[in-house]
């Protein structure tokens, strides 16, 4: 018998992971955290993608892949820790973002609690403005 108060079904989540130097440690990291997102927002896990050691500027296999389920249809969310793990480049991860939307994919990043009208834009933007200012203040 099913729970009436469970959907019938769940949305299905791709997750993204990068790291810029080669670290399994790290790339583990992200995948916990990004699981445990998936599930706290009850995303169903379907595929993971990751480039590990891989610029953050650059295109790169694993989200070559990832375009690819998207394109597919396989996936409904991407989930990512934060925007920087997609791209380091804001026009690229626009870029990323419209394709995304034209494929009715949202994207979702599991460290960032972005208020509600926030779009990934601004928030790439506001995250942007926020490490340029703590780097300034490091010199």
């Amino acid at each position: 018998m099913t729970n009436p108060n469970t959907p019938s079904t769940q949305r299905c989540a791709a997750l993204y992971l990068r790291s810029a130097v080669a670290d399994d440690a790290a790339i583990e990291d992200q995948r916990r955290r990004c699981s445990a997102h998936a599930k706290a927002q009850s995303f169903s896990v379907g595929e993971v993608f990751s480039d590990n050691g891989a610029s953050g500027m650059a295109e790169r296999s694993g989200l070559q892949a990832l375009r690819t389920c998207i394109e597919s249809g396989r996936a409904e969310v991407v989930i990512a820790t934060d925007p920087a793990r997609i791209y380091r480049d804001i026009d690229k991860a626009n870029e990323f973002r419209r394709f995304c939307e034209q494929h009715g994919v949202e994207i979702v990043l599991a460290d960032q609690l972005a208020a509600a009208d926030e779009t990934f834009k601004a928030l790439f933007d506001r995250l942007r403005e926020e490490e340029l200012a703590r780097m300034e203040g490091r010199e």
